[in-house]
């Protein structure tokens, strides 16, 4: 009869209790797309967030896009990363932009394996806000 008691009370206090609002994806950038600009003496790192929206025809799929400068890679990110607020998730990246040569190091520093790489003499942040990933 004890058990009952109990179960009763677990119930009734799950109504009465209220429900936190807080959401972990809300403390997460998922980025798609890493863009990276070498200068002489500097880095220029770009990180294109996905932000999913629901609406009545389903998904959408809004981008915003950081920046962080700094003398190296590292240096870069940390200055991004101390902008954004959020913990920084790149294991999706489906493409890297860049006008270094040698994208290599970028890759290795993030540990990611990007669908494409592209190499570009543009303006590299212009690129990113292109709206589909493999564009």
């Amino acid at each position: 009869m004890k058990k009952y008691y109990f179960i009763i009370i677990f119930i009734l206090l799950g109504f009465f209790l209220p429900i936190s609002d807080y959401v972990e994806l809300n403390h997460l950038m998922i980025v798609d797309k890493i863009g990276l600009k070498c200068n002489k003496d500097s880095y220029h790192l770009y990180l294109r967030e996905v932000i999913p929206k629901r609406s009545d025809n389903g998904i959408l799929y809004h981008y915003k896009i950081y920046d962080g400068t700094g003398s190296n890679i590292l240096n870069a990110y940390q200055d991004l990363s101390h902008h954004t607020g959020k913990n920084i998730y790149i294991k999706k990246v489906q493409s890297l932009v860049t006008n270094c040569y040698d994208s290599s190091t970028t890759i290795n520093f993030f540990s990611i394996h990007p669908k494409s790489i592209y190499h570009t003499k543009k303006n590299i942040k212009k690129e990113l806000e292109k709206k589909h990933s493999n564009s």
